[in-house]
């Protein structure tokens, strides 16, 4: 069927797009790979040495994947399609893990865990480019800023929603206290997802002739500009700079992990804390996205810096956790999952931003490429040394060693140059 995006189909696909788009956020939110899966992983034993590796993994694989997937698209005709079965991959291994109790053996726990995080990145990187091609043609530009914004307000109390009923409704195993509840209520809504996206009106790709000739031409030419454009952006002296900043802002992106770890250390009764810390995570979401676009739009360096130093404050509270017995309550904590989902919020809009204003449009995807390409290696060897700090000395040593990174990350990025100055070829 020829699908002609007018106004009616304009209103489908954006109210079928905003379902897809909630059902899928909060989908992973529940199955969160920050602090979801490596509570439940050191909860069933998996040792402290993998447990930041899970959120490098997902991260990884979800580049990865973005490679052969960006080449992969432009050869079907329907994205909805990718959107739809990338999503199932993530449901399936979603799956397996909701099949983990604490009576595996450790090997088994870690193979398992870090195969589903192999998939889900991959399904989430493959996801993310089909979902990026459907909005740009099969939704009007006038709507699609506000589909983003409506989707983000209601991932937030979906996500608070959808932890209530599965705390006070749902309990598939009466001796469980790994909270699966969250993990199966999360890949409900992931193929509730993928249901909805084969819903969307999406006009059929005119896919090119003759590209199996032409693929190895091509492929030399890509890699060829690749390289031309990475070495354009190393030139680029505030680029540099930046590229220092995200450095020093990475434990702040792999914290929650380790932050995690800890909580299930003085909270072993899983089944209250988890959910709790989930809904905290919500509210730190919410209160993030709606306070640091303001703040971002003002100045993007002081968005980096203010991040820094509320994630200094979420681990010194943890911290007092570990030493102050008297404070140690499920509140105290949730706080500092809530303060730290805030600076997670805040770095994760003031990079975002930076980087689009200062770098010009000939070198904008270069310079993202690249700063994601070595803030994900260096997150991945962060995650793994973390990893065995925490094995050897415990998760409270792990948050220890983050604060001096997240003091130098507030120091640092006030010395980047304004993005507003820039935005022109600089070198």
């Amino acid at each position: 069927m020829t699908v002609t995006l007018d106004s009616k189909t304009n209103r489908w696909n954006f109210g079928s797009l905003t379902v897809q788009g909630v059902c899928n956020q909060v989908g992973f939110e529940l199955c969160s790979e920050r602090l979801v899966l490596p509570f439940i992983y050191t909860a069933v034993g998996g040792p402290a040495y993998f447990a930041g590796t899970i959120l490098s993994t997902v991260n990884i694989t979800r580049f990865l994947s973005q490679v052969p997937g960006a080449a992969f698209l432009t050869r079907v005709r329907y994205s909805k399609r990718v959107m739809a079965w990338s999503t199932l991959v993530c449901v399936a291994a979603l799956a397996a893990v909701a099949t983990m109790r604490d009576d595996f053996a450790a090997q088994t726990v870690v193979v398992i865990f870090l195969l589903a995080a192999a998939l889900i990145g991959a399904g989430k990187g493959l996801g993310v480019l089909a979902f990026q091609d459907v909005l740009g043609r099969s939704l009007l530009p006038s709507s699609r800023a506000g589909l983003l914004f409506l989707t983000g307000a209601l991932t937030g109390l979906g996500v608070i929603a959808s932890t209530y009923l599965s705390v006070n409704y749902l309990d598939f195993d009466g001796d469980d206290s790994f909270n699966s509840e969250l993990i199966v209520v999360g890949a409900v809504l992931l193929a509730l997802s993928a249901a909805s996206a084969l819903v969307i009106r999406e006009p059929e790709k005119i896919t090119s002739g003759g590209a199996e000739q032409t693929s190895a031409v091509t492929t030399s030419k890509f890699l060829d500009e690749v390289r031309s454009g990475l070495a354009i952006a190393g030139h680029l002296t505030w680029f540099r700079k930046y590229l220092v900043a995200r450095m020093l802002l990475t434990p702040i992106e792999v914290a929650t992990p380790f932050f995690a770890i800890h909580a299930v250390a003085l909270h072993p009764d899983t089944a209250p804390s988890l959910p709790t810390f989930v809904v905290a995570g919500a509210l730190g979401m919410m209160i993030g996205g709606a306070v640091f676009p303001a703040f971002s739009r003002k100045s993007e360096r002081l968005t980096m810096n203010v991040s820094a130093l509320i994630a200094c404050l979420a681990a010194l509270l943890s911290l007092s956790l570990q030493f102050f017995p008297d404070l140690r309550n499920l509140a105290t904590h949730s706080a500092a999952f809530l303060l730290l989902a805030i600076a997670n919020q805040g770095v994760s809009v003031s990079k975002t931003v930076y980087v689009v204003n200062a770098a010009s449009d000939e070198t904008r995807p270069y310079c993202v490429a690249a700063s994601n390409l070595v803030s994900g290696v260096l997150g991945f060897l962060l995650a793994l040394i973390l990893g065995m700090i925490s094995h050897v000395q415990g998760a409270e040593a792990a948050l220890m060693a983050m604060i001096p990174f997240n003091l130098a990350a507030a120091f640092y990025v006030m010395r980047l140059p304004s993005s507003r100055n820039l935005g022109a070829p600089q070198t």
